[in-house]
């Protein structure tokens, strides 16, 4: 999976910053993180992308030891703002979107069982693979076919040629966030591009960040 969204240059910059403040004269400002801390610290990245909620509990709980640094916690509770978006068990945010015609419709106005929400860019490599793997998946086209499911494909770069000449199964919803309020006002978390959500009827979110293996595996037992 490609890394995506600008709070990762954020972040870069952030590590880049601490890195100039943590030189003191010949001393290293590693200033005696304990060990437990920076196994916790150097997996993050990994949990913002396969666990959002065990994310979550590690921040809070570097966020409140006191031999973490300040300089690190910037990083921290940038994080865990990130992080906090469309959290399993919450109503995913609304959105809205245009689709190839021109008209413009939003997430709210789409009615089913479930729900996959697929944020992608048709010009990365990663995403032209999962949508393949998608295409394929008898478990998505039984309930695509039967109305259960619906599948809402979201080019998170807007109204790029790429996604204009892209061609999508004709039961997937193929959109674009034109006003990109995705990427640029960061609605969502994207740790990753592509992403997949799974919300249910209520559009309550089921799965974040969610491999197709996972939302397979959850749909076969519905």
């Amino acid at each position: 999976m490609q890394i995506f969204n600008k709070r990762y240059v954020f972040l870069i910059a952030l590590v880049a910053c601490s890195a100039s403040m943590c030189v003191c004269g010949e001393e290293i400002m590693e200033e005696n993180i304990p060990e437990e801390y920076m196994i916790m610290i150097n997996s993050l990245d990994s949990l913002a992308i396969h666990d959002s909620e065990a994310c979550i509990k590690s921040l809070n709980t570097l966020l409140a030891a006191p031999k973490v640094p300040e300089y690190e916690k910037e990083r921290l509770r940038f994080m865990l703002g990130a992080a906090l978006k469309n959290r399993v068990g919450h109503l995913a945010t609304d959105f809205k979107f245009m689709l190839k015609d021109g008209s413009t419709s939003s997430l709210r106005a789409i009615k089913g069982e479930y729900i996959i929400l697929y944020i992608n860019d048709p010009a990365c490599d990663d995403c032209a693979v999962l949508k393949t793997q998608m295409a394929e998946s008898q478990v998505l086209n039984s309930m695509l076919d039967s109305g259960r499911l619906k599948l809402l494909s979201v080019c998170v770069e807007g109204k790029t040629v790429e996604w204009e000449d892209q061609i999508l199964p004709e039961n997937w919803i193929d959109a674009c966030d034109e006003a990109l309020r995705i990427s640029d006002r960061e609605i969502y978390d994207l740790p990753t591009m592509p992403v997949l959500y799974l919300l249910d009827k209520n559009q309550r979110v089921l799965l974040k960040n969610a491999s197709l293996e996972k939302i397979e595996g959850f749909l076969k037992e519905k």
